[in-house]
């Protein structure tokens, strides 16, 4: 496991972290924040902020975090966005560990902050996703999220922009996490790969099966385009947002398709290479008798991207810039010799070892331009973002250089292969504009690796995981033609099966199957500007809590600004929002509780204990007993959220540094813990002001005693 030392590691990046990361580089202390996989901690979770210093008109939580972590980062301090899973205090250099990653430190500052909790009684727990919730969270940590121009892991999301049901891509500007034990829905759709893991109450993007649709697809797919989608509309197979709960095999996923088109008639080499620029023609900062003068401006043309589609696929950038083909590829290899003298005027070089025929471009300049363009390694090869947005007939050239470099004929079907997850997605989002719907399987190098195959002895080992798109049934001729390649397949065909198809910028997926998998841990949710949805890799999810409960009556338990803070946001969603407390007043800022009472659709109930949820698939009501008189009330409403208050984050700390009872880190009225060394900031030790301002000012104690400690050792 490889290993790294520092003079401090920060654990957590709220208020407290990012600020003891701003004193100690500020000390010349080599630092390291190990932000955690959803950074930012709960002010990500927060809307308006009005109560941080230097922000007379408020700000946004996600905006205050993101300021304050750009602010650390300009400084030089180092961010990694990992759990973590461990640590070692016992010796000293101290010991912390991720999942894959293991570092040293001569001075820890823990920072963790704390989770928001639940009532914890039984029947909180049978109608959790059914109607109790915490606030806004859906999805599995690992859940892939479609972003321009990469896909993420919904956990590593921050400012992101994510591709909406609107079939654009909008701002992520916050992230919700919460703990969850419960069952979760496992939608497997047809076509794209892996499942959708989500609670059971969040919304989808579909249609539920008429029986008697297929027999319509089959008997009108020859008709034109106006006729099905008139068909589409009578049988009800229109997109909808459906509870993951309702939905079951053979109901329809509506996944939508980018639909903006931007062409981009040009590029610079001078936007990606550092270099001179004479009368229009670019050069290498140090001209030698070799270098070459490349007209600077290149035409964005359909024989241009298929040379990109080449470099995708074959292409290796650098000093120099080199294509592998096959030897008896020669197509190909004439054909880029001649896109390479067209637009750079270069004459290449050929040479052939074995089967392979190498094109070698010997200009240091078009080697890094297409190596910064998109990347070197076929494992990180990507589109920049533009190119996802191009006309159609650009994007099929690219696609015709990359399938000629990693594509081939099968029996039945083409197929292509890369081994870049992000390549893949994008490939998907590209194929998807030019309503082909491929089929794609993932092959892991772990199962690459069960059998070992070995070259002239050499083992080879499978670094990356295989992404294998295979277009088949109607979709075939359509790449036929794209390619300008005939497929056999399309001579002997008797008939052809249609299982998805496309209908006014979404692709209509089948769903395989769906079940029910019990899970424990952290869940995930989105907030995306404007369209209030987001894309993962299979499927079209709404992204709030709060919208399930659009128009209805719906209780917020707790007293204290979290839970202020969320009866404010539903409010302007929600028909009524009852506060149901169980002390005779608030704890809440009193600023927030002015706006709470001052808001006429909020109501409270005050020495209100919850002694029941009721329901049996769904929430319908809340059982309250009166602490003063002990009589039972019956509150009748759709959807509760409970904000009791929060728990520590110091699972991992346990055995390593003292606790105290309620699994706080034990400070004596400092930041000091029972670990000369270690130090706590923030939430994870203060459990009573639990403000921005107060985390920021222990990140600034805890840093300024972790300097002292260092340079006293």
């Amino acid at each position: 496991m490889p290993k790294k030392s520092y003079d401090v590691i920060i654990i957590g990046s709220g208020p407290a972290g990012i600020t003891a990361s701003i004193y100690t580089i500020r000390a010349n202390l080599k630092t390291l924040v190990i932000a955690g996989s959803s950074p930012g901690g709960q002010l990500m979770i927060t809307t308006d902020v009005e109560d941080f210093p230097g922000f007379p008109g408020g700000i946004q939580g996600p905006e205050l975090m993101t300021k304050m972590r750009e602010q650390s980062k300009l400084l030089g301090v180092e961010f990694l966005d990992e759990d973590v899973t461990k640590v070692k205090f016992k010796k000293k250099p101290f010991k912390i560990y991720t999942e894959e990653k293991q570092f040293e430190a001569k001075s820890v500052i823990i920072a963790t902050g704390a989770s928001a909790k639940w009532l914890g009684i039984e029947s909180e727990k049978k109608l959790i996703g059914k109607g109790v919730s915490a606030c806004a969270t859906c999805v599995v940590p690992d859940t892939e999220i479609i972003t321009n121009p990469n896909i993420k892991k919904i956990k590593s999301i921050t400012n992101d922009k994510i591709l909406t049901h609107e079939g654009r891509f909008k701002e992520c500007y916050t992230k919700g996490t919460r703990e969850f034990n419960g069952d979760l829905i496992v939608i497997d759709p047809s076509f794209l790969p892996g499942k959708l893991k989500l609670t059971s109450e969040h919304e989808v993007l579909a249609a539920k099966r008429i029986k008697s649709y297929y027999y319509k697809k089959f008997k009108y797919v020859n008709k034109n385009k106006e006729t099905w989608k008139n068909l589409m509309k009578e049988d009800g197979i229109t997109p909808n947002w459906i509870s993951a709960s309702n939905l079951s095999k053979g109901d329809f996923l509506f996944y939508p398709i980018l639909k903006t088109f931007i062409d981009k008639t040009e590029i610079k080499i001078s936007d990606l290479v550092n270099c001179k620029i004479e009368e229009g023609y670019a050069s290498t900062l140090n001209v030698t008798h070799t270098s070459h003068k490349i007209i600077n401006k290149i035409e964005i043309n359909e024989d241009f991207m298929r040379l990109c589609g080449y470099y995708i696929s074959e292409g290796d950038g650098g000093k120099e810039l080199k294509f592998s083909f096959n030897k008896d590829e020669i197509d190909y290899i004439l054909d880029v010799k001649l896109l390479i003298k067209k637009f750079f005027n270069i004459t290449v070089n050929l040479k052939t070892v074995d089967n392979v025929t190498c094109v070698y471009i010997y200009s240091s300049l078009i080697g890094n331009f297409f190596k910064n363009m998109f990347g070197n390694d076929s494992a990180t090869k990507s589109l920049p973002s533009w190119m996802l947005y191009l006309p159609k007939d650009k994007q099929i050239e690219l696609f015709k250089g990359m399938w000629r470099g990693d594509g081939c004929k099968k029996p039945k079907k083409f197929h292509y292969t890369t081994s870049s997850k992000v390549l893949a997605s994008q490939l998907q989002t590209l194929l998807l504009r030019l309503e082909i719907l491929p089929v794609i399987n993932i092959t892991t190098k772990e199962n690459m690796n069960k059998k070992i195959y070995k070259i002239n002895g050499r083992p080879i080992i499978a670094k990356n995981d295989k992404y294998e798109f295979e277009i088949a049934g109607p979709y075939l001729d359509i790449l036929s033609r794209f390619l300008n390649v005939h497929h056999d397949f399309l001579d002997t065909r008797k008939r052809t099966s249609i299982y998805g198809w496309f209908n006014e910028g979404y692709a209509i997926i089948p769903i395989r199957n769906v079940n029910k998998e019990h899970y424990e841990g952290l869940l995930y949710n989105l907030a995306v500007n404007d369209d209030n949805s987001y894309t993962t890799q299979n499927a079209c999810v709404h992204n709030c809590d709060g919208f399930f409960f659009k128009n209805k009556d719906v209780a917020v338990i707790g007293g204290g600004d979290t839970a202020l803070r969320e009866a404010l946001f539903l409010s302007k969603i929600c028909k009524t929002v009852t506060v149901v407390h169980r002390r005779n007043e608030l704890r809440a800022q009193a600023i927030l509780q002015d706006k709470a009472k001052s808001t006429k659709n909020i109501k409270f109930l005050f020495n209100a204990e919850v002694k029941k949820f009721n329901g049996q698939n769904k929430l319908e009501s809340i059982t309250l007993t009166n602490n003063k008189t002990e009589k039972d009330t019956e509150l009748k409403v759709d959807g509760a959220f409970v904000a009791v208050g929060h728990k520590p984050n110091t699972e991992f700390l346990k055995g390593q540094i003292e606790l105290d009872s309620h699994n706080y880190i034990n400070v004596n009225n400092t930041v000091k813990t029972s670990v000369k060394g270690v130090f706590a900031a923030g939430d994870v030790h203060d459990y009573r002001y639990q403000q921005a301002v107060t985390a920021a000012g222990a990140g600034c104690m805890a840093a300024m005693e972790a300097d002292e400690y260092l340079s006293k050792k």
